[in-house]
């Protein structure tokens, strides 16, 4: 989709506001700090590379939202109320009830899940558009799905009942999307992203490991015989076949009951990614799979295979 007149507004204002962050030397933080390095706010506030007072941040906050709210008013002829934090414009036409709770899952999975695959602060704000009902937001988007990002814009749309799951699906998009040198394969980045729509915000904390809608599309391609072998799934940047998408959910559910979800994904963000052909950056995948997981890719297939069979739907599972 196009990037929308609200967002592209948005943009322009910040570009005008914010000088562009120094370029580092760090590895794997081109023109962002590492997360370490990011002071914390007070009187003064460090925003997308720039200093400002408390207060002076709070005027240029408040003047970036306005102008969100305003171009979506004017390319949607709908009012949306606006909120913000440091790193996330939201544009909502929820009530403020659930308002709360949207954002209240957003912070805690940024403060939580962003700090364990990633080194460097985000560079560029995430717009986020909550409709208020599906209705709605298949009306004015044009989409059938739950929500989706578009990587142009830095902007997820979604509506306010379609699950936390999906809010967190998409913002690892973002957050792969701002991490990667790369493009990364669509196994990888709908694998992962994916892996979230089954987390829940229990006192406090995100709790993850369960299974969830996908796994019946996988089992019954297993069981028909038309999965497609992993070593093929995985040599290809693209999800073609049967229960592909399942596969790749499944296969980072399977990383993360052997305790290997964390390494694997931060060494395909620092080591692999930089590899400038996708076959070696497949290839140095499959390889660290096997290193991590201490088998070749046959017995992991086999192995994935047989958990996938013994589990349910919206099961929790344990780590090894």
């Amino acid at each position: 989709m196009r990037p929308s007149i609200a967002v592209v507004a948005l943009t322009a204002l910040s570009a005008a506001l914010t000088a562009p962050a120094p370029a580092r030397a760090e590895p794997n933080c081109p023109g962002r700090r590492p997360l370490a390095d990011v002071p914390p706010d007070g009187e003064t506030v460090d925003y997308l590379g720039r200093v400002y007072s408390a207060d002076d941040y709070a005027t240029v906050k408040a003047a970036e939202l306005d102008a969100f709210g305003a171009g979506l008013h004017l390319e949607l002829d709908r009012a949306f109320e606006t909120r913000g934090s440091k790193y996330f414009a939201i544009a909502y036409r929820v009530d403020e009830a659930k308002m709360r709770e949207l954002e209240r899952l957003l912070d805690a999975f940024y403060a939580q899940v962003y700090p364990r695959y990633f080194d460097c602060e985000l560079g560029e704000v995430i717009h986020v558009i909550y409709y208020d009902t599906r209705a709605e937001f298949v009306r004015l988007t044009d989409s059938d799905a739950y929500g989706f990002y578009v990587r142009d814009s830095k902007t997820i749309s979604t509506y306010g009942r379609s699950g936390h799951g999906t809010l967190w699906h998409e913002l690892m998009h973002a957050f792969l999307d701002q991490n990667l040198a790369c493009t990364p394969p669509e196994w990888l980045d709908e694998g992962l992203a994916s892996f979230y729509e089954m987390a829940f915000l229990k006192d406090g904390q995100v709790v993850e490991g369960f299974t969830n809608w996908r796994l019946p599309y996988l089992k019954e391609a297993i069981r028909k015989g038309e999965l497609e072998p992993l070593a093929r799934f995985l040599a290809d940047d693209e999800i073609r076949s049967t229960g592909g998408l399942a596969l790749a959910r499944f296969l980072f559910l399977y990383l993360w009951v052997h305790d290997a979800l964390v390494p694997f994904v931060r060494t395909w963000v620092t080591e692999i990614c930089p590899i400038g052909n996708s076959v070696e950056r497949n290839d140095r995948a499959v390889q660290t799979l096997e290193e991590l997981l201490g088998m070749d890719l046959a017995t992991i297939e086999q192995n994935m295979k047989s958990l996938a069979r013994k589990v349910k739907v919206n099961q929790k599972l344990t780590q090894e």
